[in-house]
């Protein structure tokens, strides 16, 4: 199986068995990886400062205050 699909199967994993936890942030971006979260915050830009201060790999993710609502991300390309 290709790397990437493991990695994000496992981040899958993680975030379905944390569910619970996760709840808890709800309207916040949270930074986590398979082994668990590193931050949450309201703010993007600090909650990527938060993260990069773990240095560890992560993914970012909106824990949505209203399952119905539509969140875009703004993205950087480098």
């Amino acid at each position: 199986m290709d790397s990437n699909l493991q990695r994000t199967k496992a981040l899958q994993a993680w975030l379905q068995a944390h569910r619970e936890e996760v709840r808890q942030y709800r309207g916040q971006f949270i930074a986590f990886n398979e082994r668990g979260l590193l931050a949450h915050h309201h703010d993007l830009t600090q909650l990527r400062v938060e993260a990069e201060r773990k240095g560890e790999d992560y993914v970012i993710d909106v824990v949505r205050s209203n399952p119905d609502a539509v969140y875009v991300l703004p993205a950087t390309i480098y």
